[in-house]
């Protein structure tokens, strides 16, 4: 049942980029809580050369460093703010369960970690926040606004990954609000109604101390002020969007379901390019990576591609399955890890999207990431280790019914559980 349920899901997210695919290139006008319970105890630089309509630039000024993410900071579902999901940290061929920490609920979204915390929601809206050793910190009720009546406070739905960043848990609901919150304290610092249901995890624009989000239904970008949750800025709609948007230097760039790639300016919110993935099935439905003034992503039929976002040129793309590549790729040096909905995991040249080597491992595996010298993927409730070189698996791990993640800390990785725990995998010994 868990199957059928995902494959009617995934029905209808076609039907509606179908049907709303056409509205890509036409302009439109701008649209314009909770209980705290306490415990004891950059990357690049990207300038257009030029815009549609806009007196940008006369010419490209580029700047792409090899950085890898902070090891102590799992800011997204997929790392820093690139969503390159890979990070510079050894594991051993085998790991063991560290410690479970319950969460209350059903936990479907990755953990994150920022400022040597671990952070994780659950399907009621608790946000939980615990310390490397497993102990709860924190945990957070979120609640819609209360009406005027004597009625109970309805919990939110939240179905969006989380993120953190300059101290605070940036939570995204379906009623289209962003929650801002202490990440030493869980307490509110702001909340802020961006329009539309959020989807996608927000991220951060470090050189404006801002945050981006996009309204899934129109497929705007939305800049808040961090400190305040003030909206700075509101980008032209372009079509549903269930992703979420990558930053490098001063662009933002995501996917939608008009089958393209949109660069925004973090700076203004001008659509600077659309990036037309063609000849059908090209609709974008999870993040996309940046590394080195290229964009990677993944497309409903089952391509990969590289986009060149300077020019907007596609430099290559690979087919790799005939079913979604729905899952956020993982780009290393050399080479692009992928995941597919047949269940296989695949790597690629990342010069020249060339084949290197596929692994089946079944169900619907989630967005790879990439430590060290091997590749992590969640599929089935089963965390699998794989060697990064060849492709050979080298162990795997069942942990409930299904999981998602994982966040990757030094000596640990962090998942969390369809049986409402988060749970953190290491070393056969204690981090203390």
């Amino acid at each position: 049942m868990k199957n059928k349920g995902k494959q009617l899901a995934f029905t209808m997210l076609v039907i509606a980029c179908i049907g709303a695919a056409i509205l890509l290139f036409v302009p439109v006008t701008d649209r314009h809580g909770g209980v705290i319970m306490p415990v004891e105890e950059t990357s690049g630089v990207i300038i257009p050369e030029s815009a549609p309509g806009d007196d940008m630039a006369d010419e490209a000024i580029n700047h792409y460093p090899r950085s890898i993410p902070q090891v102590s900071e799992w800011n997204t579902y997929h790392g820093d703010h690139t969503l390159r999901g890979v990070a510079d940290i050894a594991f051993p061929n085998q790991l063991t369960v560290l410690w479970r920490l319950a969460a209350g609920a059903p936990v479907r979204q990755p953990p994150v970690a920022h400022g040597g915390s671990i952070f994780a929601v659950n399907a009621r809206g608790d946000v939980v926040a615990a310390n490397p050793q497993g102990e709860l910190l924190w945990r957070r009720e979120l609640a819609a606004e209360k009406d005027q009546s004597d009625g109970p406070t309805s919990r939110l739905l939240i179905d969006a990954p989380i993120s953190a960043f300059d101290g605070k848990v940036f939570v995204g609901t379906d009623t289209g609000t962003l929650f801002a919150l202490n990440a030493q304290t869980g307490e509110t610092a702001w909340s802020t109604s961006v329009g539309g249901a959020i989807r996608g995890a927000s991220n951060y624009l470090s050189d404006r101390n801002s945050l981006i989000v996009i309204d899934q239904e129109d497929g705007a970008l939305a800049c808040l002020d961090v400190q305040t949750g003030a909206i700075q800025w509101r980008s032209e709609r372009v079509d549903r969007s269930d992703g979420s948007p990558a930053v490098s230097g001063n662009i933002a760039v995501f996917g939608s379901c008009a089958s393209a790639l949109h660069v925004v300016a973090t700076d203004t919110g001008a659509r600077l390019r659309d990036i037309p993935i063609e000849n059908g099935g090209g609709q974008v439905a999870d993040g996309v990576a940046l590394f080195e003034g290229f964009a990677y992503a993944g497309t409903r039929d089952g391509r990969v591609i590289c986009v060149a976002l300077n020019t907007g040129e596609i430099t290559w793309t690979a087919e790799v399955s005939i079913d979604e590549v729905f899952s956020t790729p993982a780009v290393h040096d050399d080479r692009v890890v992928v995941t597919s909905y047949d269940g296989f995991v695949h790597a690629l040249r990342r010069d020249s999207g060339e084949s290197l080597w596929r692994l089946e491992i079944g169900f619907m595996p989630g967005s790879p990431v990439i430590a060290g010298d091997k590749v992590f993927v969640c599929a089935d409730g089963i965390l699998h280790m794989i060697r990064f070189e060849d492709g050979v698996e080298l162990w795997n791990m069942p942990l409930a019914d299904e999981i998602h993640g994982p966040a990757v800390l030094p000596k640990m990785l962090v998942v969390g559980g369809e049986d409402g725990v988060v749970i953190a995998l290491g070393p056969d010994n204690p981090v203390r």
